[in-house]
C-alpha cells in the first residue's frame, strides 16, 4: 500500500528561508512529512516564481528529503506573481508522468504515477 501525504504550506519560499516563528512552525511541519516515509507528497500554496524553486530551495528540499524526486508547477501570466503553485516529491523508483495546465488558465490537471516493477 502505498503513503500519500498533501499539504498547504502557504509559501514554500517562507518555509524554507525566513526565520520568522509561522516559517519555523512550516519547516517543523516539513520534517515531520519527511519522518513519515511517504511515497508520495504533494504540497499547494508553494508560491515561488515562474521559474520554480531557487539553488536554495531545491538544496533544502534535497537535504530535508532524500531519495525523492521534485515535480513542481508555478503560476505564470497572467496569474498574479508568486500565486499558488504546486510541488510533488515522490520516492526514488516511482514513475511519474507530469501533466499539468498553465496556472491562471482555466484546465484540467492530471498526473500519472505509476510504481516500476521493482517497487511495486
Amino acid at each position: 500500500m502505498s503513503k500519500f501525504i498533501s499539504w498547504n504550506i502557504d509559501s514554500l519560499n517562507a518555509a524554507l528561508t525566513s526565520d520568522s516563528p509561522r516559517a519555523q512552525l512550516s519547516r517543523d511541519v516539513l520534517n515531520t512529512l519527511a519522518g513519515e516515509d511517504a511515497d508520495i507528497i504533494a504540497i499547494q500554496e508553494t508560491k515561488l516564481p515562474a521559474t520554480g524553486p531557487a539553488k536554495k530551495h531545491t538544496e533544502a528540499l534535497t537535504v530535508m528529503f532524500p531519495g525523492y524526486h521534485v515535480e513542481w508547477v508555478s503560476s505564470e501570466p497572467p496569474a498574479r506573481k508568486g500565486y499558488a503553485g504546486t510541488m510533488i516529491l515522490y520516492k526514488e523508483g516511482i514513475h511519474a508522468e507530469k501533466i499539468a495546465p498553465r496556472i491562471g488558465e482555466v484546465s484540467i490537471l492530471s498526473t500519472s504515477i505509476h510504481r516500476t516493477p521493482e517497487t511495486a
